[in-house]
């Protein structure tokens, strides 16, 4: 990263250890990507262009971890040969009599220098790598154990040839010291246990990124295409826009697409996480990946390759576990300095104990202090556990932007969510017209204008009026946050909330009219011409199953907040549905950002939504998450994107980021931890107190683990369980919850008449599911059921459960 951050137009450049690649942000007239892969080539480390889909990539990756099998193999049966020798009458095992003889030492450090040169030339990339970096002034972990394990190496032949001097001057006594003080096995061991642990790491490391390689195998290797009349199965890289693919039960579907014929109930747990099958009729959009339960379709594909969802998904998770989470800076910033203060304790280990003993206990204490030392610990300490986590989320339906989102996400303390769309379904419907003047000349009116109107309740209104004939509309304007205006035939007219139109015309008489209707529930907007009101429309949007259990395990984390652009009464009826004490109603976008903003002063916030309209405090928000359903705008302003629309997720959300973190923190303090105590103990700080004293070898292994204990701990994240789906909602002692069939609900008007009865009891609360044909009643305290049933009754329904 110094070295291209170094070069002259580099925006930002990030390194990422867990696939080993480098994304660069730069400005083309200024430098070139080779200058960018000759830096890094220049820093010692090799680079090529990412050009995609690269199978030649793929093959020299097996290629060379086969290689650093055989690699390992061999260094392992050469050490195993040279332990033996070297400590087999240590250990009272059968020894050779000819290399145990006084006399013989020369021959004996001679055998033991020959076994260990091959594993030196098998492993000897430590050494270029590490001197290499060691001259360019930017030492590595390499340079470390290059330095560790070639001392021990000279070493040892310095002793070899002051044997054979020993030898030829018939010293004894001097062969006898010197047989004991040779460390070929140490100079072997550092790089075989290295190498090995490395590999370890290597495989562990790979697995960590499980998550997101199983999201790209979803996709399916060939497809069944419709050519010619005739049903062809082609490679499903080769299906191509506008082609027709027939999609069975059991098959995956290959391209995103359009259903165009049949019918099929699809899982898309892999996109949204849930896992009931959804039905999918003509016009439905299918996405690549997910798979037919059953039934049979015909799909006319409208996105292939990087722009089907699926992958896009994975091109997400893929560029947030490059961006780095403050945790992580931290630790490369200590790992950037970390070689150069190794090198430096070991220096200054081996003049302290040179003066203070000897120079061979000097030298053991040194290389242990070199060995030892582990920088990538360190490095790898927060990319591991951030992969694991974001590749989990991504399973789960939650697309985390990056590793930052998944750490703010942890430590949220306020939770802000808008209502439509977020808490609700987000596809209202109309449940009454009042009309002051001729019906049908109102649905005139109102349909014209509203057709130019984006807003979800307008479409719910053009919806309801269906096609009539289209008056001229001229000078259409959207009021944010109040309402439309227009010229209808010429004629001024304006469609909002009745505080909009209070300004301009009288609206008194249907007042109390809308009191009941927003008491119920619905959303009123009513509608001026010529500044007079000639008719008022109540819209109901249904609160969604999931959003009283999400907001009850939210409560486990954060405060909870509702923003609405609703009136006081509707916002009212929905909180206390939903058991939100924290509302605030007739929120315009200024505002809702404005309440972030101020909330920011208090803690971290995270702010949830899903419109045009939410996009500004989405960005404000310390972390903002967009339903997957809302618009793109939305979705490009946030941190966390939800891919279903279950607000159950946000749990999960803050769940799996509290789970993450916490891995991150294990695994910094252990590498941190395993530094403080290591290097001291290597350096024999401990040595004239309790006698204590490391061994190279003994170092060697505890650098190699320690890399491979950091992994494996980032792994356990796996085991991270969704306990949010199924959880029962938690309820004081003094609540009930009952739940009455009523027969006779047939569409949201019935729905909003049935809960107005409900909620008109002190202490009720009321939701009805049409589907279920039932509605659950929320009690603080004693019931009346006749009371009840009686009124559900009077109001024109059957109850019979």
């Amino acid at each position: 990263e110094r070295c291209v951050n170094a070069l002259d137009g580099i925006e930002e450049c990030q390194v990422s250890l867990m696939n080993n690649s480098m994304t660069v942000v730069y400005d083309e007239d200024v430098v070139t990507s080779k200058q960018i892969t000759d830096a890094v080539k220049g820093a010692g480390y090799g680079a090529t262009t990412y050009l995609g889909d690269d199978v030649g990539a793929t093959e020299r990756l097996k290629k060379e971890e086969r290689a650093l099998k055989v690699r390992i193999v061999s260094s392992l049966i050469l050490l195993i040969v040279l332990m033996y020798l070297s400590m087999a009458d240590m250990l009272g095992l059968p020894t050779l009599a000819f290399f145990m003889a006084v006399e013989n030492s020369l021959w004996y450090s001679i055998a033991l220098l020959v076994l260990t040169v091959p594993v030196i030339w098998l492993n000897r990339a430590y050494y270029v790598s590490g001197f290499k970096h060691l001259i360019r002034r930017t030492p590595n972990m390499d340079t470390l154990i290059a330095i560790g394990s070639c001392a021990s190496l000279i070493y040892g032949v310095v002793n070899v040839v002051l044997m054979a001097v020993a030898t030829a001057s018939g010293d004894v006594e001097k062969l006898h010291l010197l047989r004991h003080s040779l460390y070929f096995e140490s100079a072997a061991m550092i790089l075989t246990l290295v190498t090995l642990g490395k590999y370890i790491e290597g495989k562990s490391r790979r697995r960590t990124g499980d998550a997101v390689t199983s999201l790209m195998n979803l996709a399916p290797k060939f497809a069944t295409v419709i050519r010619g009349g005739e049903e062809v199965v082609v490679p499903a890289a080769e299906v191509v826009l506008g082609d027709e693919v027939i999609v069975r039960a059991g098959e995956s579907i290959s391209s995103d697409g359009v259903v165009v014929r049949g019918e099929c109930h699809v899982d898309e747990s892999m996109l949204t996480g849930e896992s009931v099958p959804v039905k999918k009729a003509v016009g439905a959009q299918v996405s690549g990946g997910t798979i037919c339960r059953s039934g049979y379709a015909v799909i006319r594909v409208n996105r292939t390759g990087e722009e089907t969802a699926l992958a896009k998904i994975v091109a997400l998770v893929e560029e947030a576990s490059t961006k780095k989470a403050p945790a992580q800076r931290l630790a490369d910033r200590i790992a950037g300095i970390f070689v150069p203060v190794v090198i430096g304790i070991a220096i200054l280990t081996l003049v302290v104990w040179w003066i203070a003993k000897d120079f061979e206990t000097a030298f053991n204490f040194a290389v242990s202090v070199l060995v030892i030392s582990c920088p990538c610990a360190l490095g790898l300490a927060t990319p591991v556990s951030l992969t694991v986590g974001l590749g989990l989320g991504a399973k789960r339906g939650i697309l985390v932007k990056s590793g930052e989102g998944l750490e703010r996400a942890a430590e949220a303390d306020f939770v802000v969510l808008d209502k439509t769309g977020t808490l609700t379904i987000g596809k209202p419907a109309v449940t009454e017209v009042i009309s002051v003047i001729d019906r049908e000349e109102l649905i005139r009116v109102v349909s014209a204008v509203e057709r130019l109107s984006e807003h979800p309740l307008a479409k719910a209104v053009v919806d309801y009026c269906g096609e009539v004939d289209g008056p001229v509309v001229t000078d259409f304007e959207t009021v944010p946050g109040k309402g439309v205006r227009a010229k209808v035939d010429g004629v001024e007219v304006k469609i909002g909330n009745f505080r909009y139109l209070s300004d301009s015309c009288d609206v008194s008489a249907l007042t109390g009219r809308v009191d009941v209707l927003e008491e119920q529930g619905s959303t009123v907007f009513g509608v001026e011409q010529a500044g007079m009101l000639i008719g008022l429309i109540a819209v109901s949007d249904e609160i969604r199953p999931e959003s009283r259990q999400a907001i009850a395990e939210l409560k486990r984390y954060a405060d909870v907040y509702m923003l609405t652009g609703d009136g006081k009464k509707v916002a009212s009826h929905v909180a206390n549905i939903l058991g939100i004490e924290n509302f605030k109603a007739e929120v315009l976008p200024e505002e809702k950002e404005a309440f972030v903003a101020e909330l920011k002063a208090k803690g971290k916030v995270m702010f949830v939504g899903d419109g045009i309209n939410d996009a500004p405090a989405l960005s404000t928000a310390d972390v903002g998450v967009a339903i997957g359903a809302g618009t793109d705008v939305a979705i490009d302003s946030a941190d966390v994107v939800l891919t279903g629309s279950n607000p159950l997720a946000l749990s999960t959300l803050i769940r799996l980021g509290r789970a993450t973190m916490r891995k991150v923190k294990q695994n910094l303090f252990w590498a941190f931890l395993y530094n403080v105590l290591g290097i001291p103990l290597a350096a024999g700080l401990m040595y004239p107190v309790l006698g204590w004293k490391l061994s190279p070898m003994i170092g060697s292994i505890a650098m190699s683990m320690s890399s491979v204990c950091v992994v494996f701990n980032a792994l356990s994240l796996r085991l991270f369980k969704d306990k949010t789906q199924g959880i029962p909602v938690e309820v004081e002692e003094s609540m009930q919850e009952i739940i009455i069939k009523v027969e006779g609900m047939m569409c949201p008007h019935c729905k909003a008449r049935v809960e107005g009865v409900v909620n008109s009891f002190p202490g009720l609360t009321g939701v009805v599911d049409l589907d279920k044909k039932s509605v659950t009643i929320t009690a603080d305290g004693d019931v009346n059921l006749d009371e009840v049933k009686g009124a559900i009754t009077a109001a024109g329904y059957k109850v019979v459960d």
